[in-house]
C-alpha cells in the first residue's frame, strides 16, 4: 500500500506579504486579528473620532470628552471601556441582555456606568453606544441653555399689578 501524503501546503502571496501572515503551524491567516474584539488603540481612535471629542484628565485618569462631558475612558486595570449610560435601570438592562460584553465592578455598582470587554466589544457596537451617549450630552445642554433663557423671559414679564382695595 502506498504511502499516502498529505498535499504541501499552498502558501500563495506568502512571500509578498499580500495575502497574509505566517502563523506559528505554517498557515496563512488573515491581515490583523481572527477574534473579534478591538484593541485599546482602536476603542481609543473609535472614541476620538467623534465629532468634537478630546482627551483630559478624569479623576486623574485619561478619558475622552464631549462639550466638556465625559464621554470615555479605557479602564487601566482591565482590558474594557467605562462607559457613561443614562440611569442605573439602563445600566441594569443592558447588564442583563449582554452578560458577556457588559459587566460592572464593585467600584461602579452605585453609579450609571458600566464596563464594555473589548474583546467582545466591535466597531459598530461602541460607535452605537458612544452615539447614545452623545444624544444624553446634547440633551443635558439644550437643557441648561433652556433653563437661563427661560428664566430672562420671565425677569422680562412685568409682573401683574395688584389692585389695592381701599377700605372706604
Amino acid at each position: 500500500m502506498p504511502n499516502k501524503r498529505r498535499p504541501a501546503k499552498v502558501r500563495s502571496g506568502f512571500a509578498s506579504g499580500a495575502g497574509g501572515a505566517n502563523n506559528k503551524n505554517g498557515r496563512i491567516r488573515a491581515r490583523g486579528r481572527a477574534t473579534e474584539g478591538l484593541t485599546r488603540a482602536e476603542a481609543r481612535k473609535i472614541a476620538l473620532s467623534v465629532e468634537g471629542a478630546s482627551e483630559g484628565p478624569y479623576f486623574g485618569k485619561p478619558a475622552i470628552f464631549v462639550a466638556e462631558k465625559f464621554l470615555t475612558r479605557m479602564h487601566t486595570k482591565e482590558e474594557a471601556m467605562v462607559l457613561a449610560v443614562g440611569s442605573m435601570e439602563m445600566r441594569d438592562v443592558m447588564l442583563e441582555a449582554e452578560p458577556k460584553l457588559f459587566y460592572i465592578t464593585d467600584h461602579y455598582k452605585n453609579f450609571p456606568y458600566l464596563l464594555a470587554r473589548l474583546s467582545k466589544l466591535d466597531k459598530t457596537t461602541l460607535k452605537d453606544l458612544l452615539g447614545a451617549r452623545l444624544l444624553q450630552i446634547e440633551a443635558k445642554t439644550k437643557k441648561k441653555r433652556a433653563a437661563p433663557a427661560a428664566k430672562k423671559a420671565a425677569a422680562k414679564k412685568p409682573a401683574a399689578k395688584k389692585s389695592v382695595k381701599k377700605k372706604t
